[in-house]
């Protein structure tokens, strides 16, 4: 009995978790019934995330072989250089942010290049 009350429970969660009123990318307006939608611009999204500190742009991908190098290069010495700059920190003076903090930034932009070169590595007729 139990094990079928949880199901019932479980199966209600679910459905209701997945039902949505609005979809956030767009702006619908209600109209004596009728229901419109407009889809959110790069710009809007990006003016919506300025609250936050946000920064949304779309990604210059490298083009040549020698721009994917010259990136390769570019990520991994600032990789190394971010490193030493904590590892040379005086123990009194580290904190969240220049240890954590310049690590999470550095990972961001070693991801963000490794997502673009991945994209490429994986839709390239050529590779």
């Amino acid at each position: 009995m139990l094990k079928n009350s949880l199901y019932a429970v479980v199966l209600a969660a679910v459905t209701t978790s997945c039902c949505t009123k609005t979809n956030s990318c767009c702006d619908s307006t209600s109209s004596a019934g009728d229901s419109t939608s407009k889809m959110k611009t790069v710009a809007d999204i990006q003016k919506s995330g300025l609250k936050f500190k946000n920064v949304l742009s779309l990604p210059q991908f490298e083009t040549t072989p020698e721009a994917i190098k010259a990136t390769s290069a570019k990520i991994m010495a600032d990789g190394n250089a971010a490193l030493d700059v904590i590892g040379r920190l005086d123990p009194k003076a580290v904190t969240f942010a220049n240890t954590l903090g310049a690590m999470d930034s550095m990972n961001f932009q070693a991801t963000a290049a490794a997502n673009r070169l991945g994209l490429i590595k994986e839709t390239s007729t050529s590779a």
